[in-house]
């Protein structure tokens, strides 16, 4: 949804309503992407370990943050906005496809508490 969101904005860049409700759509996903990765997180990794492992996708979500920044200045400056956004529906769309092919091999979890 996130990336149908961006794509949506991408295609109907002059229209402000298409703009605003795309980035609702984008941070209503953002919202939910929290909620289910701390439920997964909980079903999956030790409470002893948690902080350890939580801080090691830092590093990474910085890197695309940063990369995202400087494709929107360089966009900006060369006038080319819709590059910058279909680099980050890309990224997106990497990370859904990293999400889904991970969550196969949870099947077999114990869920504690849900």
């Amino acid at each position: 949804a996130a990336v149908a969101a961006l794509v949506a904005s991408l295609a109907c860049s002059s229209s402000f309503a298409v703009t605003i409700a795309a980035f609702l759509v984008l941070e209503a996903c953002v919202g939910c992407l929290q909620a289910c990765a701390s439920s997964m997180r909980a079903l999956v990794v030790p409470d002893h370990l948690q902080a350890s492992i939580n801080n090691l996708g830092r590093a990474p979500l910085n890197l695309l943050v940063v990369l995202g920044t400087l494709l929107a200045d360089k966009a900006t400056e060369s006038n080319k906005t819709h590059l910058a956004f279909l680099a980050v529906a890309s990224m997106f769309g990497a990370a859904a496809a990293i999400q889904f092919s991970g969550g196969r091999h949870l099947g077999g979890t114990k869920q504690k508490g849900l």
